[in-house]
């Protein structure tokens, strides 16, 4: 379940993320997010793609573990909120909008994030509140 208000998520929780890794040559992972509430306002989940290089985005992350949220406010340029849009280091792709029983696959090393546009909406009452079930699948790639 989902139940942090923005101004208490951890930097890392503010940032597209990517599930697992890192992976031997020819392996991957799958991922898929099942939606168990009913009201579509409190989101599904957004794709995004990088910005920047590999090495940028590496030490941004890096720094960001050891900053405050002020700090990693200044770095990412934006206040505190959930990943719902294209900022310096992200550019959105894709968003899947919520539904009750919708079940979402995608690879999971896809940057994503769930898309929480009205936090205010959060709960921790599994009846009321964004409960989801997730799950990962460790997957072989073929070479084709």
């Amino acid at each position: 379940m989902v139940t942090r208000k923005p101004e208490d998520l951890e930097p890392f929780q503010r940032i597209p993320h990517v599930d697992g890794g890192p992976f031997q040559p020819g392996e991957g992972n799958f991922a898929m997010v099942l939606y168990l509430f009913k009201d579509e306002r409190l989101g599904g989940t957004s794709f995004f793609r990088p910005r920047v290089d590999a090495a940028t985005l590496s030490a941004m992350m890096a720094r960001g573990q050891h900053m405050d949220r002020d700090a990693f406010s200044a770095l990412i340029d934006s206040a505190p909120a959930y990943p719902t849009r294209t900022n310096a280091y992200f550019e959105k792709m894709a968003s899947v909008p919520a539904a009750f029983n919708r079940a979402v696959f995608y690879d999971g090393t896809i940057y994503h994030s769930g898309d929480i546009r009205h936090p205010e909406l959060l709960s921790a009452d599994p009846e009321q509140g964004r409960l989801t079930v997730n799950a990962f699948f460790g997957v072989r790639l073929n070479a084709c």
